[in-house]
């Protein structure tokens, strides 16, 4: 008698009546969170934003810093920031990696933000860790600096 449960189970499946469950993602689930896009040429970005007329920020961190990798991984990925970071270049350098763009921008410690205007000069700086709402106001900030030069 099992023998025959099983067979005719067996064969419902074959024929698809028995169907496995099917996993779909749900449309519910939150998305992925989105991050800045970051180039890893300044004199790259300097051709992107004298032609876009937008301004640019540098990220400066190192592998084994934490408070660079909290920034990435937290400030960075904020939907607010990403937004507003669409207004500018964004460019991420290593200092262990590309030392002396770090010595060029005078960078000491890590985390360091710097922003240019679209000809490339300096018109605000950070160092230090950034949670959303101090980063948000510095973009803002040096956004207002860096159109107000190159008017």
């Amino acid at each position: 008698m099992r023998r025959g449960i099983f067979a005719g189970l067996a064969a419902l499946a074959v024929a698809g009546v028995i169907a496995a469950p099917v996993f779909t993602k749900s449309s519910t689930a939150a998305p992925a969170p989105k991050s800045i896009k970051f180039s890893t040429s300044i004199p790259e970005a300097l051709k992107l934003a004298a032609k876009s007329k937008k301004p640019v920020f540098i990220d400066f961190g190192a592998e084994w810093c934490g408070p660079c990798k909290k920034m990435l991984n937290e400030t960075y990925k904020d939907p607010t920031i990403v937004s507003r970071a669409e207004g500018f270049i964004s460019v991420y350098i290593d200092i262990d990696k590309q030392p002396k763009v770090a010595e060029k921008y005078k960078v000491e410690a890590v985390p360091t933000v710097v922003f240019l205007d679209s000809t490339g000069k300096v018109v605000n700086q950070s160092i230090g860790f950034l949670n959303v709402q101090k980063f948000g106001k510095l973009m803002d900030e040096s956004k207002a600096k860096a159109t107000t030069k190159t008017k």
